[in-house]
């Protein structure tokens, strides 16, 4: 039983990552064609590039419960919170 409800939360968030990830796209897309700032471009980039990697983590879980980096560093529930972009996560423009 455990191991289906932790099933059944890898599921949802597998579905709330790829949902995001095709929102971050759709922003992006939005934002070129407005001629958007490198600054908003590079956040959403970077939010971009996090999803995509939380993403993997979750698949990896799915896949191979509890193995590899992804499954020892992440609970699923963990993968949907937001955190802040640190400085030396920027790229310069």
């Amino acid at each position: 039983m455990v191991a289906k409800d932790q099933s059944s939360r890898v599921e949802k968030s597998i579905a709330r990552l790829r949902e995001r990830i095709g929102t971050l796209v759709g922003t992006r897309q939005e934002m070129r064609a407005r001629g958007a700032s490198l600054a908003e471009l590079e956040s959403n980039r970077l939010e971009l590039s996090n999803r995509q990697r939380q993403l993997s983590c979750a698949l990896i879980e799915r896949a191979l419960p509890g193995s590899g980096p992804c499954g020892a560093q992440h609970e699923p529930e963990r993968l949907l919170r937001p955190r802040p972009v640190l400085a030396h996560e920027r790229l310069a423009a």
